[in-house]
């Protein structure tokens, strides 16, 4: 319950509330429930940048109690947007880089990444140095070929012009609160789904390639206008027309007429 409570706050014009219960809940050492918080935290921040002074006090005494790696990396994730403002930021995620290969889950890694990078192009002397170390880690990192690859273009982006990274993984702090992010727009998901309405497409919120092997996916064709089934075309086939067949007559039972006397001798 407390997962899905988390999940689903939401209101026109109370976010300040809604953020303020949320960082409680961080404070409550209580790994799902701090990490489904910062979870929910990261994605409010991105809608409503304005709550930065009220999500950051926490945050680096919240990464060392969730263990979660979602929680974990909602909170990296949160220490690189705040890093402006929340002084102890480049010195919590250095802790991170210097235990680097203790870490397992990629998101985690790919997210103090990212966080890194935000940070050097907000406070670059206190950075400088860790954001080396960990993008030779990264770089030599064989467990996920997307972070590998993350870190070779932020490496060869910063030798040749970093301000293209810059421009990358800013947050633009104007953004407005009308905007909808590309989760939010679902038009086209909706009427793929539609497409697929009765299947287990549904039950996901996935069209069938998502989760059906290729091997195993049957294609859905949609039957053009001009075949002679589709419906509301006149296909052209006489159906027959039943009518009822007449009963049978019941037989009247004709009486026997009674035998004939024997003859007199």
């Amino acid at each position: 319950m407390t997962r899905i409570a988390c999940r689903n706050v939401g209101g026109a014009g109370c976010e300040q509330s809604i953020a303020r219960r949320l960082v409680e809940m961080l404070d409550l050492n209580i790994d799902h429930i701090c990490s489904e918080a910062a979870t929910a935290l990261a994605h409010l921040l991105r809608k409503h940048p304005a709550l930065k002074p009220t999500i950051a006090p926490p945050l680096p005494r919240s990464l060392k109690f969730v263990q979660e790696p979602s929680g974990k990396a909602s909170i990296i994730h949160l220490l690189g947007e705040c890093g402006d403002i929340v002084r102890e930021a480049p010195y919590s995620l250095e802790k991170l880089i210097d235990s680097y290969d203790t870490l397992e889950d990629t998101n985690v890694k790919t997210t103090l990444l990212t966080s890194t990078m935000k940070l050097f192009f907000l406070r670059a002397p206190e950075v400088q140095h860790m954001l080396g170390r960990l993008l030779a880690k990264a770089t030599d990192d064989v467990s996920s070929q997307d972070l590998h690859d993350r870190a070779l273009a932020y490496y060869r982006m910063l030798q040749t012009d970093p301000a293209v990274i810059h421009r990358v993984i800013r947050t633009n702090p104007a953004l407005s609160e009308s905007v909808n992010f590309a989760e939010e727009n679902d038009a086209e998901l909706q009427e793929a789904l539609m497409s697929e309405f009765n299947s287990l497409s549904i039950v996901f919120g996935k069209t069938a390639e998502n989760f059906i092997k290729p091997e195993y996916l049957s294609k859905y064709v949609k039957m053009p206008q001009e075949h002679p089934l589709a419906p509301g075309t006149d296909s052209g086939i006489v159906q027959p027309v039943l009518t009822p067949t007449p009963a049978a007559p019941t037989p009247v039972p004709v009486p026997s007429e009674p035998a004939a006397a024997p003859p007199a001798a």
